[in-house]
């Protein structure tokens, strides 16, 4: 487990990285949700993905309160890379996740830092995210994004069960010494699913909760490539991947990589592999039918 130094943690202990390669129409909303904070973070990392597109000069026209810091990567890694490479440069003691084109509410911060500082179980609190209101491109609502990980009894069984640790990304504030044990961010697998993959890691160091509040604003685009069948695909083997791992490590097993993973599932009879073409392929479009319909509105 992870110890847990003493003393109160406020908000200028926590740094927020924030990864950008497109979306910069939402950018300056997302940067101003931030600094509109009750609890102001003591910095903001922004790292730009080697984005096409100008970047800083958005960055600069936010006039932003909160310290800013700008990184450029000089080439495209995708938002692991990106996110490690902020992890890196951050200085704060807890690291807080917002992607590029979602929104925090006022009080995000200050009730994930209560729930921090009230928090005296003998298991430390690793991370902390929020439930999200999930809007389209225009920003209007169409449901909520549940964490539903909102008590330690929800946490145990989560890992008894070898569930992996679902929330949203945006919404998660999570304890920047666990990091190194686990190595950040994976990037060897699809991106869909490497917050899932890290925060899973992280609950294996202590408790991971979620505020059963909506304090973050999940964007969904009609046009993401979350909602292809290939993406879908490869996250459902990635999460099939991390349970895996899971089951493995509560038995003392080694961990399995997604080359491995993906040899064995190709192992698999016909019918297992069809069976599951079937239900992807079922998801997907389930997703883009939501997703679509969400967007249709003004």
């Amino acid at each position: 487990l992870i110890p847990i130094p003493d003393g109160i943690v406020r908000g200028t202990q926590v740094s927020v990285v924030v990864a950008v390669y497109g979306n910069l129409q939402y950018l300056p909303e997302t940067l101003a949700s931030i600094d509109a904070q009750t609890a102001p973070p003591g910095e903001v990392v922004i790292v730009d993905d080697a984005s096409p597109h100008d970047v800083r000069a958005v960055v600069r026209s936010a006039a932003m309160a909160v310290p800013v810091r700008y990184i450029r990567l000089e080439v495209n890694g995708g938002v692991a890379v990106a996110r490690n490479a902020g992890n890196a440069a951050a200085t704060g003691d807890w690291i807080a996740v917002c992607d590029s084109d979602d929104v925090w509410m006022p009080e995000k911060l200050e009730r994930q830092l209560k729930l921090i500082n009230s928090w005296n179980d003998a298991e430390p609190l690793i991370a902390v995210g929020t439930d999200a209101m999930n809007v389209n491109r225009s920003g209007k609502p169409f449901g909520v994004f549940s964490g539903s990980i909102d008590t330690k009894g929800a946490y145990l069984e989560h890992v008894a069960n070898d569930r992996p640790f679902i929330m949203c990304h945006s919404s998660a504030l999570y304890r920047r010494a666990a990091l190194s044990r686990f190595g950040g961010y994976p990037t060897d697998t699809t991106p869909l699913t490497v917050d899932t993959e890290l925060l899973t890691n992280l609950a294996s160091a202590g408790v991971v909760l979620t505020i059963p509040e909506v304090l973050v604003s999940f964007r969904k685009h009609d046009s993401s490539q979350s909602m292809s069948w290939t993406s879908v695909r490869d996250q459902h083997a990635s999460l099939l991947r991390i349970e895996e791992n899971m089951r493995r490590t509560r038995l003392g097993m080694a961990p399995v990589g997604p080359r491995e993973f993906t040899q064995m599932q190709a192992a698999r009879s016909r019918s297992e592999r069809y069976a599951e073409f079937k239900y992807c392929l079922g998801k997907s479009l389930y997703r883009s039918g939501a997703v679509q319909i969400a967007n249709g509105r003004s």
